[in-house]
C-alpha cells in the first residue's frame, strides 16, 4: 500500500493511496463468496451457488462497493498511521474506479485539529453594565401586560362571554362580566397571589432577574466576543459542516416543538436550506472557534470537571433504557459542557478582578 500526503488549507490533508490490484481481487472474491454463502437459487444448495451466478443475481457494482467499504475499513488506521494524521471529523473520501484488474486509487480529505493561537487572553478588558434599578412605572407596565394577557385567555377559554371591541374595532376581545376590569387584589387573586402589593414585589423581584440576566449574558457575549478576536485558528470545512448540522437540527427541534415545519419556516424566510445554510457559516466557524479556544484555556489552566460534578448533571436522568455506550456519550457529552461553562467562569471571573 503506497501513501503519500498533501497539505491542504484550514488545516486539512489530502491523502493519496494505492492499494495493489491483487488485494482488491481477493477482497472481491470474498465479497462475492459471501454473497453465495446466504443466496438461494432453484437447483443448487445453500452455499454452492456458482461465482458466476452470484454476481449474476447480487450486481457486480453492488459487491464491488461492499469490497471498496471493507477494504477502506481493514486499511483506514493503517492509511492513517502512515500518513501520521489524526481526524477531527469524518474524512471525504473520492475512487475513481475499482477494477479487481487494476491498483485501486483512493483519495481521502482528512480534516484536522488546527493550531490554536490565543494572543493574552488574561488581558481581556471588557465592562459590565451595572443594575439598575426596577421603576414603578416598569412595574405597572408589567403588570398591565400580564392583566391583558390574562384577560385574553380568560376570553378564550370562556367562548360564551360577551364582547367588547378595540376602538378601531379590527380586535374582539370577550370578557366575563364578573371579571374585574383593571388589575386590583381580586386580579391578584384570581393569579394565586395575596393582593395587588404582594404582586408588585413579585414582579420587581421577576423584573429584577431579567434585568441581571440580560446583563450578565451581555457581558458573557462580550467576554467571549474579545477571545474571538484574540483567537487565529483555520477552522477545517469538515467541522464547520457539522456546526452547521447542529444548528439546523436545533433549529428543527425548536419549530416542531411549536407545532410548525422546517419547510414552512423556510417558506416564510424565502429561503431555501442551502440559503439559510450559508447565511449561517461565518456564526458556524465563530462557534467552533470559540470551542476551540476554551478547549485550549481549560487545558492551559488544567480546568477539569470531576465524576460528581457529572453524576450531578446525570440525576434526574432516566438512564435504564439506555446502551452502555449510550450512558458513556451522555457523560462525556455533560463533561465536555461543564467544562466549556466553567472555562467561561474563569474568563469571567478574570476580566471582573
Amino acid at each position: 500500500m503506497n501513501v503519500k500526503v498533501t497539505r491542504l488549507p484550514k488545516s486539512s490533508y489530502q491523502v493519496d493511496v494505492v492499494i495493489p490490484s491483487f488485494e482488491v481481487k481477493k477482497e472481491i472474491e470474498r465479497i462475492t463468496f459471501l454473497f453465495g454463502q446466504n443466496l438461494e437459487v432453484p437447483g443448487f444448495r445453500k452455499g454452492k451457488v456458482p461465482k458466476g451466478i452470484v454476481v449474476e443475481k447480487v450486481g457486480l457494482e453492488k459487491i464491488k462497493r461492499e469490497a471498496l467499504q471493507s477494504l477502506l475499513e481493514k486499511n483506514f488506521a493503517q492509511i492513517m498511521m502512515e500518513a501520521g494524521l489524526s481526524p477531527v471529523s469524518n474524512p471525504a473520501v473520492k475512487v475513481a474506479e475499482i477494477d479487481p484488474e487494476k491498483d485501486l486509487e483512493i483519495t481521502i480529505t482528512v480534516p484536522t485539529m488546527p493550531e490554536v493561537v490565543i494572543k493574552d487572553y488574561r488581558k481581556i478588558k471588557v465592562s459590565k453594565q451595572p443594575l439598575t434599578k426596577v421603576t414603578d412605572k416598569q412595574v405597572k407596565e408589567a403588570i398591565d401586560e400580564l392583566f391583558a394577557n390574562w384577560t385574553k385567555q380568560s376570553s378564550q377559554n370562556n367562548p360564551d362571554q360577551s364582547v367588547i371591541y378595540q376602538a378601531n374595532g379590527e380586535v374582539a376581545l370577550k370578557k366575563d362580566p364578573s371579571d374585574p376590569s383593571e388589575p386590583n387584589d381580586e386580579f391578584a387573586q384570581k393569579i394565586g397571589v395575596k393582593d395587588m402589593a404582594e404582586l408588585r414585589d413579585k414582579m420587581r423581584h421577576e423584573l429584577e432577574l431579567q434585568d441581571q440576566y440580560r446583563l450578565e449574558k451581555e457581558f458573557e457575549d462580550k467576554v467571549l466576543d474579545d477571545l474571538v478576536k484574540r483567537t487565529t485558528a483555520e477552522i477545517p470545512d469538515a467541522l464547520r459542516d457539522e456546526e452547521l448540522n447542529r444548528m439546523m437540527a436545533r433549529l428543527n427541534s425548536q419549530i416542531s416543538s411549536m407545532g410548525g415545519t422546517l419547510e414552512d419556516y423556510l417558506k416564510t424566510q424565502n429561503k431555501t436550506s442551502q440559503q439559510l445554510r450559508e447565511s449561517w457559516e461565518l456564526t458556524a466557524v465563530k462557534n467552533v472557534t470559540l470551542e476551540l479556544a476554551l478547549a485550549k484555556i481549560a487545558r492551559e489552566e488544567q480546568i477539569e470537571v470531576s465524576s460528581e460534578e457529572v453524576e450531578k448533571q446525570l440525576k434526574g436522568h432516566d438512564h435504564k433504557d439506555h446502551t452502555k455506550e449510550e450512558k458513556l456519550q451522555e457523560e462525556a457529552y455533560y463533561r465536555h459542557v461543564l467544562k466549556q461553562s466553567k472555562t467561561l467562569q474563569f474568563l469571567k471571573d478574570l476580566v471582573q478582578k
